[in-house]
């Protein structure tokens, strides 16, 4: 009873999952991602034994330990993982799972042979771990921005969050943790610091791949002089800005506060031009990786994330 229940549950239009170009562009971009990130762990990744986490990590500690061939210890893994999406987690995330949890140890097995076609010299174990950290990131920043998951490790933390409400970022340090902890036992202390070279840079990378680069500031300003400051902002920069009422929360007081978005060339200008008008002024500045009118994109057909 509790098996047909989970299927009706999960059932959708598949055909119309299938028909829609969308879906089939972001099923795409990932095929691409998990094929270049199934080099990286064959060409930099396996040959110097980095546990950086995730199925990827654990398939390594598994040759150390029993000797698995580690695109067969991804699979089980994944679709372990993805039996658990499946029960607990929506149809797309389920889709997403079982989708990498096949490709991308098929291509793991499909390209173990790489090395023997391109030479890289394992020596310089921080070079690979830069590389793998930058082509990780990117691979993972384009699954991310096409709405869809990498499968794995990911869903657990997903699942917890959906259920306990505790953080996916924190629920995903602490299943890590001990991936990389049993890497550390395997394979030494240095290895943990490489691990940590290569988490950083593909997290980086990743944020990077996914929000795009900042070319704008969006400027925040709480002054009595907000109508000086708008008037140089148009004037002096060309930019215009808008004015909220807002209200301090201890002293009850109401003030001004102007929203304006400067490109980046124009911020230091901008922020000498609010000082110089009122240096008692309170300024908030934050990156702005978007900017436009909700009708346009609409228009466009596009719809926002």
């Amino acid at each position: 009873m509790l098996m047909k229940c989970l299927v009706v549950s999960k059932m959708f239009d598949i055909k119309a999952f299938i028909n829609d170009k969308n879906n089939v562009k972001r099923f795409t971009y990932m095929s691409i991602a998990m094929f270049f990130s199934a080099l990286c762990f064959n060409l930099f990744v396996s040959p110097i034994n980095l546990v950086s986490g995730g199925t990827s990590g654990l398939a390594i500690v598994f040759r150390e330990m029993f000797g698995f061939d580690a695109s067969v210890s991804i699979f089980v893994l994944s679709i372990i993982c993805f039996i658990l999406s499946y029960i607990y987690l929506d149809a797309i995330n389920s889709i997403a799972a079982l989708f990498a949890g096949i490709v991308y140890p098929l291509f793991i097995k499909v390209t173990s042979g790489i090395g023997g076609i391109i030479y890289i010299d394992n020596s310089n174990i921080l070079l690979l771990v830069l590389f793998a950290g930058l082509i990780g990131g990117v691979c993972q920043g384009i699954v991310y921005k096409q709405g869809l998951n990498t499968g794995g490790i990911n869903v657990i933390a997903r699942i917890i969050f959906k259920y306990f409400h505790i953080s996916i970022t924190k629920v995903n340090f602490i299943i890590n943790f001990f991936i990389v902890g049993m890497g550390v036992y395997l394979f030494g202390f240095n290895m943990l610091l490489y691990a940590f070279v290569y988490l950083f840079i593909s997290k980086y990378v990743g944020e990077k791949i996914m929000l795009g680069v900042s070319l704008n500031k969006a400027i925040y300003v709480i002054s009595d002089k907000y109508k000086e400051i708008v008037l140089v902002l148009n004037k002096e920069l060309g930019h215009d800005a808008t004015i909220y009422n807002v209200k301090g929360k201890f002293n009850d007081e109401k003030r001004k506060m102007i929203m304006s978005i400067i490109p980046n060339s124009s911020y230091y200008e901008a922020k000498e031009l609010i000082s110089l008008i009122d240096p008692s002024s309170f300024i908030f500045v934050c990156d702005s990786y978007e900017v436009y009118r909700q009708d346009e994109m609409i228009g466009k057909g596009l719809k926002c994330k």
